[in-house]
């Protein structure tokens, strides 16, 4: 017969103080289960104490004013709702507190997060067998209300005994189909199931022991489990759970057991002390197979904590050691530990040119050679892209540290063969030592990326300590680029002007334009400040759009002030020359200020035509095609190369000043000039001597049959209120 309340959803009391909690567990519950919640222990006393009887309670352990062990007390305590199951779900878990809970009156524990179809197993497992309690409570009260009718009907009416000893015999059936029931849920439970009695000897075992462990019942020989089925620390478990089941507890343990067949698994032991009459006559024990879960926990550790493509620790896992030994250090001033983090040099090279899974092979070969620089207790791990950290712990000398960061340098430099090709790149190293003056990782590491591009910008290769001054200087850096951002919005970069003249007719041919920048507190900051931060941090690019965009602008007002048409060189860098939209941008500028291209000259450095000459030369002809004319700055330094004058169509080179300055006192610096002057007249490419600042030099250049000159000598940049002065004067002169 069936009863019509089966068919109703069983209740489950959700008791957590954090909601995002409850949304998980309601999210997996809700279908199959009618939910209802409460934010405190308190709450859920009252919606228990209400009326509102749940069938299952999921139970939060860590919560403000009444923890969850205290409320499973006070409901275990009472008559009414003792029988309530009761799991633990928290992420507060080992073996004290699993005893302190069970002790509490819980049935089992969910750990956080939590696992959806875990936590439907068991939900469903602990309610399974409320069920069946209940139901044999119903029937052994509905028997006992029977036999006492039966015995009042005995008393007075003798001739209703035959129909009394019907139901008796009607009733035992039933007990002896609950008690069939009751066997077979034991034997064919999906859970390995042991009954043992007090004399801690196996009183049965089912089919689910059988398949999670290989061995029947009649294989327990002197009824116990085999010897080499549990180590000693397994059994020492097991045999602590059971003894406390015979006290009354129930208490759940995770341990590694060993199968007949000879491999391990994980096995979660639920003991369960069954009474008769309140006293424990036996314990079950119901074990579960773990190991996949153990396995998939161990492989989520490893992912959380290790790089995927190299196998070596990650940032999260480096960061969490190094706050350890940051705190190691608190304690034990003596206790010396360094940072190294190391960024690879020309990684993009090989990404651009050979492709990514070329540069990852390259990251795990790096990753290797780094390791085999280390101690056995140093830790390696990769930050990501091709940058590397090393904690380098009890170390008791910069010197040693040295060693280290030196073979490390090293071994970065070594050939490696990927992919077929020989590939040679370098390694920069920024070293913290003074690790007691830091609170956190993050600084550290901070510090340590500091010295690490001090490394880069000294000229890669190399390792450098960190020192309080890089830290200053990045501060200085950070305030230039804010205070820049600035600057653009509020009109404070402006354009002087120094005047290029004709050397052998002593005229006028133009102007460079050089951006200067009116701070408020500074003064007029020169470019060399601000400009190589502006190219670091993209600010360059809107820079130099005003700078083309003023230039021309000015270029027109001096036209229309003083009649003449003049030059005006406007320098560009190499970040805006690689704009795919660099030459459109030019044309449509010179075209909105009436401008013709002949009229401007852009001036490169000689880096640009190096690095990117594939680049260069396309987009170099397309401003040859439009008219713009063309020049070559600080010519003969840096990485000069005459080869390249011939692959370029260049209009002008610009002397370098130093050759200049040099002439009045070095013979060599005269015949460098002379050899530059020479190579330009047979290219047919004009030439602007720079850093002019004597007579002596003018009449030396003038000898040497130079075109153009410009100089202190000359004038001085001046700013565009003094320009239409100077052309007035020096035409009269």
């Amino acid at each position: 017969m069936t009863d019509s309340t089966e068919c109703l959803k069983e209740k489950i009391l959700i008791v957590d103080d954090t909601p995002a909690n409850i949304d998980v567990l309601g999210g997996i519950l809700v279908r199959d289960y009618e939910i209802s919640v409460a934010i405190s222990g308190h709450m859920a006393l009252d919606i228990v104490y209400s009326g509102e009887t749940p069938d299952l309670i999921l139970l939060d352990i860590m919560m403000p004013e009444m923890d969850g062990y205290e409320v499973a007390r006070r409901l275990k305590s009472n008559q009414s709702t003792c029988h309530i199951p009761i799991i633990f779900v928290t992420a507060k878990i080992d073996e004290a507190d699993e005893a302190v809970g069970f002790e509490a009156g819980a049935v089992d524990y969910i750990r956080k997060p939590v696992n959806a179809p875990i936590t439907l197993a068991r939900i469903k497992s602990q309610l399974e067998l409320k069920r069946y309690r209940d139901q044999l409570a119903r029937m052994v009260e509905k028997k006992t209300d029977q036999v006492k009718h039966s015995q009042k009907a005995l008393v007075e009416e003798k001739q209703k005994l035959t129909q009394v000893q019907g139901d008796l015999e009607e009733k035992s059936a039933q007990a002896h189909k609950t008690q069939t029931y009751f066997r077979e849920l034991f034997m064919n439970s999906p859970y390995g199931i042991v009954l043992i009695g007090r004399d801690k000897k196996v009183l049965n075992s089912n089919k689910g022991f059988f398949d999670l462990f290989g061995y029947a019942y009649s294989e327990l020989s002197y009824n116990e489990f085999p010897a080499n089925m549990l180590d000693d620390r397994s059994q020492e478990k097991i045999e602590d759970l059971v003894q406390k089941a015979l006290e009354g507890r129930t208490g759940k343990t995770e341990t590694g057991c060993r199968h007949k067949n000879g491999f391990d698994i994980q096995v979660s032991a639920l003991a369960y002390p069954v009474k008769i009459d309140g006293v424990v006559q036996a314990v079950f024990v119901f074990y579960e197979d773990i190991t996949q879960r153990k396995l998939f926990e161990q492989k989520l550790h490893h992912q959380a904590f290790h790089d995927a493509l190299t196998g070596i620790a990650n940032r999260r896992y480096f960061t969490e050691q190094l706050n350890t030994l940051l705190q190691i250090q608190k304690k034990n001033s003596r206790f010396r530990f360094a940072v190294l983090l190391i960024d690879l040099d020309r990684f993009k090279n090989v990404n651009d040119s050979l492709g990514h899974q070329a540069g990852d092979q390259l990251l795990k070969m790096v990753a290797e050679k780094i390791k085999q620089c280390l101690r056995n207790n140093d830790l390696l791990a990769r930050l990501g892209g091709d940058e590397f950290a090393v904690l380098l712990s009890d170390v008791d000398s910069n010197g040693l540290i040295s060693a280290i960061a030196e073979r490390i340098t090293k071994a970065a430099a070594s050939a490696f063969m990927v992919s077929g090709q020989e590939i040679r790149i370098s390694a920069s190293i920024g070293v913290v030592t003074h690790t007691q003056e830091y609170d956190t990782a993050d600084s550290l590491i901070r510090d340590a990326d500091l010295a690490m591009y001090h490394a880069k910008d000294s000229g890669k290769a190399q390792f450098q300590f960190f020192s309080s001054r890089m830290h200053k200087s990045a501060l200085s850096c950070l305030t230039i680029e804010t205070e820049l951002r600035k600057a653009l919005e509020r009109r404070e970069l402006v354009l002087y002007f120094q005047p290029i003249i004709d050397i052998a007719s002593d005229t006028l041919e133009g102007f460079e334009a050089l951006i200067r920048w009116h701070h408020p507190t500074r003064g007029v900051v020169p470019p060399d400040q601000f400009i190589p931060i502006a190219e670091e941090t993209g600010l360059i690019l809107p820079i130099g759009d005003w700078v083309i965009r003023e230039g021309c602008r000015k270029l027109v007002q001096i036209k229309e002030d003083t009649g003449q048409l003049l030059t005006m060189n406007l320098n560009v860098s190499i970040r805006q020359f690689l704009q795919n939209d660099f030459v459109g941008k030019l044309k449509c500028e010179i075209s909105k200020a009436g401008l013709t291209p002949q009229n401007i000259k852009l001036e490169f450095t000689e880096s640009l035509l190096m690095k990117y000459t594939q680049q260069a030369v396309r987009k170099l002809y397309a401003l040859r095609d439009l008219g713009v004319k063309l020049a070559i700055d600080d010519f003969g330094t840096g990485y000069s190369s005459l080869s390249y004058l011939q692959q370029f169509p260049i209009d002008q080179i610009k002397i370098d000043r130093s050759f200049i300055k040099a002439m009045d006192n070095k013979e060599e610096s005269r015949k460098i000039v002379k050899s530059i002057l020479a190579l330009a007249r047979s290219l047919n490419i004009s030439a602007v001597a720079e850093g002019v600042e004597t007579r002596s030099q003018l009449d030396q250049l003038s000898h040497l049959s130079c075109g153009s000159g410009q100089g202190y000598f000359i004038a001085k940049p001046m700013p565009w209120e003094d320009v239409y002065d100077f052309i007035v004067q020096y035409g009269k002169a």
